[in-house]
């Protein structure tokens, strides 16, 4: 699943998604730029928009649970 596209997890909740991985599993996200993958908190709120817009969706990169999981296991951020 895709955590913005599918899962329509944005702004804060996302950034909170990633302060909690790293608080249990201690992940450098020095890499990782937030704003490629997520838009700015109200910003968010055109996301049920963006079901019936999809080239909104488009300017944000894909980040999945997947990409969650190989974060996790390899320790750090790496933008494959």
């Amino acid at each position: 699943s895709r955590i913005l596209h599918d899962l329509h997890i944005s702004g804060d909740d996302a950034f909170d998604l990633l302060e909690g991985i790293n608080k249990i599993y201690d992940v450098d996200w020095e890499c990782f730029e937030f704003n490629d993958y997520f838009p700015f908190e109200g910003e968010d709120s055109f996301i049920p928009w963006g079901r019936i817009f999809r080239n909104w969706y488009k300017k944000y990169k894909i980040l999945t649970i997947d990409d969650l999981v190989a974060t996790v296991k390899n320790g750090r951020w790496s933008d494959h």
